[in-house]
């Protein structure tokens, strides 16, 4: 058992410091030249606390009074959620819902009378801030100072996770971003980025307004990438071993054909750029392709090399095998012997968007059975929801 603990802390401890050399801002200069503009601005405490609370409005010039809840409880120490989410379906052997991004429904749902009693306790001890319009002003002035230099539009992010999974909220239904309000819609809506903002949560809860917190915005600028020219490279002990079309939910015709001129320019991509470069020796990186010729290949971000990352057409045991505790190994799954590089296929072997289910009603995102869904359409048809 103390062996088990060991190993658990060893794992836990190493994800950690995976995990930083993975942030925007300790990568970013080293591969300027590769990647998109960006522009990095620090978050003062005060931003932070206004993402962290349930009001927003896009008036520049007055900012309501917002209730900064005690959410302590509700995020709690788990720093291994931070990232894309893990598996490709309730079934998958890798899904485990402890990796991921969003609150496990249970703690919004079958609200019992004493749970009601106690969130109007909670209410109690909610603090009411005024938020100086100055001090924000100044922050939004920031983004928009930026957006300018980026063109005109910019793609958001804080120190990991882009808030993709609330692009539904953005009126291009995309991360593209034109003035601080998009922004802050974006920021505010999603999970991902709040699983960012909890990484620092105790060391920034007894920070002034003013002070400057750990956190970042990072604004890149707008470029109109063909997600199907979107792929994840997997580095283990500074060796590409394998390489996936990102965006699993679809499939896109022409790839086939043009699989193997692809794999030979990420290849060399990462074998000139990225291999012994980048501060670590096992890790993920995304890249992208702008234009269908397949010219240039563009660095897009680094991930850590953790459950907590999409494997997206792998499954982790093949990839990374001593990487997992004991109770996620499926056995039918063998450790890769040789690089592959996996696209889909066909229409059948498309998998769902799991960033998606920000858009979908808690308690369908949470059916774990053909029976519930059923069940559920039925009351439909019946008219009971």
């Amino acid at each position: 058992m103390e062996s088990n603990n060991n190993n658990n802390n060893s794992r836990d401890i190493l994800f950690k410091e995976r995990k930083d050399k993975c942030q925007f801002a300790r990568w970013y200069s080293t591969f300027r030249r590769l990647t998109f503009e960006s522009v990095i601005i620090e978050l003062p405490k005060i931003v932070v606390d206004y993402l962290n609370s349930d009001h927003f409005s896009t008036e520049t010039t007055s900012f309501p009074k917002y209730k900064l809840d005690d959410y302590e409880d509700d995020i709690g120490d788990d720093d291994e959620q931070w990232s894309t989410p893990v598996g490709k379906s309730k079934e998958s052997s890798m899904f485990n819902k402890k990796y991921y991004q969003s609150y496990d429904s249970d703690d919004d749902t079958d609200d019992s009378d004493d749970d009601k009693v106690e969130d109007n306790n909670n209410n109690n001890r909610t603090n009411e801030v005024k938020i100086d319009p100055q001090q924000l002003k100044s922050f939004t002035d920031k983004i928009d100072e930026a957006i300018k230099k980026l063109g005109g539009e910019c793609v958001p992010k804080l120190n990991w996770s882009s808030p993709k999974d609330a692009t539904f909220m953005n009126i291009h239904a995309s991360l593209r971003c034109s003035s601080s309000s998009d922004i802050l819609l974006l920021l505010k809506s999603s999970d991902f980025i709040n699983h960012d903002l909890a990484q620092f949560d105790n060391d920034i809860k007894d920070l002034q307004p003013d002070d400057i917190t750990p956190l970042t915005l990072v604004l890149r600028r707008w470029a109109n990438v063909n997600i199907a020219l979107e792929f994840r490279c997997f580095i283990k002990d500074n060796q590409l071993i394998a390489i996936s079309q990102r965006d699993t939910s679809a499939f896109f015709d022409f790839l086939p054909a043009k699989k193997e001129l692809i794999q030979s320019k990420i290849k060399s991509f990462a074998e000139q750029h990225i291999i012994n470069k980048f501060n670590d020796v096992s890790y993920c990186f995304d890249v992208c392709f702008l234009d269908t010729n397949l010219n240039t290949v563009t660095l897009m971000d680094f991930n850590p090399i953790h459950p907590s990352t999409d494997s997206l057409l792998f499954d982790w045991y093949e990839l990374f095998p001593e990487e997992l505790e004991h109770q996620e190994i499926d056995e039918s799954v063998k450790p890769l012997e040789h690089f592959e590089f996996r696209i889909v296929e066909s229409n059948e072997g498309i998998r769902p968007n799991l960033s998606m289910s920000s858009r979908l009603p808690s308690d369908l995102v949470n059916m774990q059975s053909t029976s519930e869904i059923n069940e559920m359409l039925s009351k439909f048809k019946d008219h009971k929801i």
